[in-house]
């Protein structure tokens, strides 16, 4: 039905990719869970080719990324969203700089709470269901703020509307709130000259 290699099924029901329950040797996927995983696929890559298109957006998550491989981690979660939003230069880093919170600050976070993984991993990672949840909410962020494509400002607006995850927890550790992020983002709109 998906037009995949029977391998290709069988490695993405084994890592949890696509959503089924195993009785015995046989999997067993639900054609309704099956559409909502494939339109939710549709709306994350549809998103995730606009990062692409928009530099500044691209490279916070290429240093998520980096983040994540140089922790050893094998996923890209919320947490690293925000120590790249807090290390890439660029409107993200000034909202938070505007908001008190500094790279040193989140790395401190960020290295009390997660532990580096055992061994570097052999694929590149991929982001957790929570890093996706912020990503898609970034891009409803914007395209409520009238903008086709989004930067690393909408992220961090993703990360606190999100309500859960590391990277929420540390912003609301650090006292930002989605009201102050929001005011400073008006502020600097051009809309608001």
């Amino acid at each position: 039905r998906l037009g995949l290699d029977k391998n290709t099924v069988y490695r993405l029901l084994q890592d949890g990719t696509l959503p089924a329950v195993q009785i015995g040797k046989k999997w067993l996927i639900s054609e309704t869970r099956l559409a909502e995983y494939l339109e939710e696929q549709t709306s994350l890559q549809t998103t995730l080719r606009r990062i692409a298109a928009q530099p500044a957006a691209e490279k916070v998550l290429e240093q998520a990324h980096s983040e994540a491989a140089k922790y050893r981690h094998s996923y890209v979660g919320q947490e690293h969203i925000l120590l790249a939003l807090a290390t890439v230069p660029g409107v993200a880093q000034d909202v938070l700089a505007q908001l008190g919170v500094e790279e040193a600050e989140v790395r401190a976070l960020f290295e009390a709470q997660i532990v580096p993984g055992s061994s570097k991993p052999r694929k590149k990672p991929e982001l957790t269901v929570r890093a996706r949840q912020a990503v898609s909410l970034a891009a409803d962020e914007a395209q409520k703020c009238s903008r086709v494509a989004y930067g690393p400002e909408h992220l961090v607006v993703g990360l606190l509307r999100a309500g859960e995850g590391a990277g929420f927890q540390f912003l609301t550790s650090l006292e930002v709130t989605l009201e102050a992020v929001r005011a400073i983002l008006a502020q600097n709109s051009p809309d608001a000259a």
